[in-house]
């Protein structure tokens, strides 16, 4: 089970809730700090944040060359969102 479907359970509040909530922020930043360092150098063009609501909010990072389309298509994935 995906750490996305957990904490989008109605059941899961309390502090399995606020630890899987973490583990997911530190995933995220891990993956962010991974997808900077294979794009080498490039500096961000744009953050946009995007409230998930109970699943807090989530930051897309822009980089030059991106498109819209791809970056929606590839959160909507990440995040199990329908498209």
């Amino acid at each position: 089970m995906r750490i996305t479907s957990i904490l989008s359970s109605r059941n899961s509040r309390g502090p399995a809730s606020k630890a899987l909530t973490r583990v997911t922020q530190v995933y995220l930043n891990f993956s962010s700090f991974l997808n900077q360092y294979y794009l080498g150098d490039k500096e961000p063009m744009l953050y946009v944040d995007v409230n998930l609501g109970n699943s807090g909010t989530q930051r897309i990072v822009v980089y030059e060359g991106e498109t819209a389309e791809g970056l929606a298509e590839k959160f909507a994935k990440e995040w199990e969102l329908d498209s």
